[in-house]
């Protein structure tokens, strides 16, 4: 039969055809269908276009009719997945109709995702890397303009510069904090440090989040982070979170100690005695401002009681978290 060529090319595209239209006239000539065909492929708004549906061709006697569909395709027709299908149909009045894979076949299509792992962040609060010249390092590392941390730390890397061992607007323990500078360029990563006493007590500081100072910054580290038990303190970068009599700073006399474990360099330690050094209480034991040499440090002349009290204060004088006031 010479049309059957035509209905399997409409039922290969999902259409559904009269097929009274499609039987020979009786004189063996073929019907004028031409009007009908392009009427029904013009409503064919959309498709799923078959991977493969096997078959074989025979013969061409009719020119292709080009058919062209938009629509979306894919399991779920809402998920904004579009495509442009567009396809030569072959005709055959002699045979069978191919209808697997049409000869010319151009699939355009937006998968509507793509990878991107974000912009580099470019931050001190971000860790040093390629791009990041200006991230954070461990303690005495430096990020270099390649973006990779050099140094260590060692002695000086950090230095104690303000405490309070003997609080007075608050009950003692929980009303302690000392003060460090950071005298390197690049942000550092407090994670890992320990902190000690005379007494050889030890904590070491961690957490999910890095515990940043500022490059030439100070950071404040509290034993509570309630104002109202710590003497109204600024938001500290550090809360020790200690029970009560566990790593204490003496009244009298005692040491701070900043160490990475035993065994690594010293990076800072102070040894205070009320015999020689500043001792009142209520009052912070303050460096004076600038003082960077290590034996300096050590010699109770260049320290005194903080001369005035902190913005919020319960009464206690010191100056946490930021440069130290002139000694009187």
């Amino acid at each position: 039969m010479r049309c059957i060529g035509i209905a399997a090319v409409l039922a290969g595209l999902g259409c559904s055809y009269d097929w009274d239209h499609l039987r020979p006239l009786p004189d063996g000539d073929l019907p004028d269908t031409s009007m009908d065909v392009a009427s029904d492929l013009q409503d064919v708004r959309s498709m799923d276009v078959p991977s493969d549906h096997g078959g074989d061709s025979h013969g061409s006697d009719l020119p292709n009719v080009d058919a062209a569909s938009r629509g979306d395709v894919g399991p779920d027709a809402s998920n904004g997945t579009d495509a442009s299908v567009a396809m030569d149909v072959p005709m055959d009045t002699g045979g069978f109709a191919d209808t697997g894979t049409p000869t010319d076949l151009v699939v355009a299509a937006d998968m509507g995702a793509s990878v991107d792992s974000g912009p580099v962040c470019v931050s001190p609060l971000c860790p040093c890397g390629p791009g990041n010249s200006v991230g954070y390092c461990g303690i005495g590392g430096s990020c270099t303009a390649a973006g990779t941390c050099t140094g260590s730390p060692t002695t000086g890397s950090l230095i104690i510069t303000e405490f309070i061992n003997w609080t007075n607007a608050v009950t003692d323990d929980p009303g302690e904090w000392l003060e460090v500078y950071n005298p390197g360029v690049s942000p550092a990563d407090l994670r890992g440090m320990r902190l000690g006493n005379s007494r050889m007590q030890y904590t070491v500081l961690a957490g999910a989040a890095p515990v940043l100072v500022m490059g030439r910054g100070y950071g404040l580290i509290a034993r509570n982070g309630d104002p109202t038990m710590n003497g109204g303190l600024p938001t500290p970068t550090y809360v020790l979170n200690l029970p009560l009599n566990v790593l204490t700073f003496g009244n009298m006399t005692g040491t701070i100690s900043l160490d990475m474990g035993a065994g690594t360099p010293t990076i800072d330690s102070v040894s205070y005695t009320y015999l020689t050094w500043p001792n009142t209480r209520g009052y912070a034991k303050s460096l004076r401002p600038g003082t960077t040499d290590p034996m300096q440090r050590a010699n109770p002349a260049y320290w005194c009681n903080a001369p005035m009290q902190w913005p919020g204060s319960l009464g206690d004088y010191g100056s946490p978290g930021v440069v130290n006031p002139p000694c009187p």
